[in-house]
Formats: structure tokens, sequence, C-alpha cells
């Protein structure tokens, strides 16, 4: 009798010790990251949503470097330089951008600063639905962005949805990813502005 409840007991430390590590928020983040970067090149269809409206846009990612378009601009981020083309005002403005730019561009690059930058702690009850919910909180003011919620596919840890409050901000900006593709072939030259492409483009380098 006493070896069976050695046993059970046993058992049940073994499946609770299995789910608390399951359920680590900063685990499962940096199982993400880990994904994120295994999975080469990656382009992701998203729809921002802000107090302006909605705007789609696409982002190709590989390692730090991203490309980013919308209906009226286009980034491309090599991993030092970045390039921002306004369509209407036919001019490419170059910079080096701050960790806070890239992430105000880039949802993507949170997952880069959320090990030294934000508490973490999982939310809501996942017993029974097929995402994760992990809540980053700012540790200070210093973070463009006090509060983020990223919403994690359980399956393969794809992220689905982040939504963000900037400092100072009473609304959030949700970035909901419509499609996601992984394995994808980018030279690193493909994250660089080509003057060629764009003649008639005026380049404003601010570096």
């Amino acid at each position: 009798m006493m070896k069976r409840l050695i046993l059970l007991l046993n058992v049940c430390m073994l499946a609770w010790t299995s789910m608390a590590q399951q359920l680590d928020a900063k685990s499962l983040l940096d199982k993400a990251v880990t994904n994120l970067r295994a999975n080469e090149g990656i382009q992701a269809s998203v729809t921002i949503t802000a107090l302006e409206g909605e705007t789609d846009a696409t982002i190709c990612l590989k390692g730090d470097k991203f490309v980013m378009e919308t209906e009226s601009m286009k980034v491309w981020f090599d991993g030092t330089s970045q390039w921002t083309y306004l369509k209407a005002n036919e001019e490419v403005t170059v910079t080096t951008p701050t960790v806070e730019e890239l992430q105000l561009l880039n949802p993507y690059a949170l997952l880069s600063s959320y090990q030294t930058g934000y508490n973490l702690a999982l939310i809501g009850n996942h017993q029974n639905k097929s995402f994760y919910d992990v809540q980053l909180k700012a540790k200070d003011n210093a973070q463009p962005f006090q509060t983020v919620v990223l919403t994690l596919n359980k399956k393969n840890l794809h992220p689905i949805r982040v939504k963000m409050k900037p400092q100072g901000a009473t609304n959030e900006i949700a970035v909901t990813i419509t499609a996601y593709h992984t394995k994808k072939q980018y030279l690193d030259s493909y994250f660089q502005f080509k003057a060629t492409d764009y003649p008639f483009v005026e380049v404003i380098d601010l570096r």
C-alpha cells in the first residue's frame, strides 16, 4: 500500500512538473525564438489594427533583417541600416534605427527584448484552447511598449497575434498574423534598398 502511494505521488509530481514546464512563460518564448531562428527565412502577412484603422502588411524576415511593405510604404533593414520608402513622397530616408524604433515597425523584434526588458506571465486559461497568451509587462518606462500580449499557436509556437500598448497611449495596437510561411530563401541583399530599382526616388541619408 505504501509503495503504491509513493508511486502515485511520484507520478503526480512528474505530471505537475511537466505541466509547470509546459506553461512557463519564459520557456515558451525561448522555444518560440528558437523556432523563429531555425525557420530561416519567414514571410508573414499581417493586419495591423490601430486607432486610425486597419492596415495590411507583408513582413519578410531572416534573423534580425526584415522587409516590411504596406500600401503606402516599404521598409528595408539589413541588421544595421534602415531604408524607409514613402510612396506618396517618392523619397527614401536612410537611418540607423534604435531598438525601440525597430520594435515600433517590426513586432517580431519584441521577441529579442523580452529577456531583459519585461516581466513575463501566462494569462488566461489555456486548458481547452489551441493557443497560449503570454503577457509582457515593462520593467521600466524605457520600453516603448508598456504592455504586450503575445498569442502563440500551441502546436508549433508560431505567433498568431501581438497586442501592444505604447507608452502614454490609451489605445492598443493589434497585429494579427493571417498567413505564415517558413523556410523561405532570402539573400542578404534582399534586405537592402536598391537605388537602381527606384531611379526617380530622392534618397535622404540621415546616418
